[in-house]
């Protein structure tokens, strides 16, 4: 920090990060921070970075695989790039939130996501097969009001034993 012209500048790198520390219980595991550049200025800050980690759980989901790359500019968050592995599937999402204005927009897409790994166990003996393949664009308004829309297409599908098939 150059206190003269409130410069940010330098670098941090960070392991075994635990991700329900700042997640609460959503977030199982821990990730490493390869790099994370600092600069701007306190009244502009600029951080860009990277992260990846194996074997998370996140929101109940597990997730084989994540990496991730960021970048803060003032007071808008950019997730350039998320890529997950989630058994033969992969999500990929992106999108951006700003923190003063308090809205948002993310775009996430699937491919050969298996049904199984996403659907929380029900009561009794629901077991659900198959997969979704498809892309979903979300935004949030300054009320805290979540909107989206999504496209996508099940294959396979089999509850129970029992087929229903695919479709869109």
């Amino acid at each position: 920090l150059n206190f003269k012209t409130r410069q940010l500048k330098g670098s941090m790198s960070a392991q075994n990060v635990l991700l329900n520390e700042y997640f609460g219980d959503q977030a199982i595991g821990s990730v490493t921070v390869p790099e994370l550049t600092i600069g701007g200025t306190l009244d502009k800050p600029l951080l860009a970075g990277t992260a990846h980690g194996s074997d998370l759980v996140l929101g109940g989901i597990q997730v084989d695989r994540a990496d991730l790359a960021s970048t803060l500019i003032g007071t808008v968050a950019h997730l350039d790039n998320l890529t997950a592995k989630v058994g033969d599937g992969t999500l990929t999402a992106s999108g951006e939130y700003d923190y003063d204005k308090k809205v948002g927009t993310f775009k996430i897409n699937s491919d050969n996501i298996a049904l199984d790994r996403i659907t929380p166990p029900g009561k009794g003996s629901a077991n659900v097969t198959g997969t979704l393949s498809g892309e979903a664009l979300a935004s949030i308004s300054p009320s805290g009001i979540w909107r989206g829309k999504a496209d996508g297409m099940l294959r396979n599908v089999n509850l129970n034993d029992t087929d229903f098939g695919s479709g869109t």
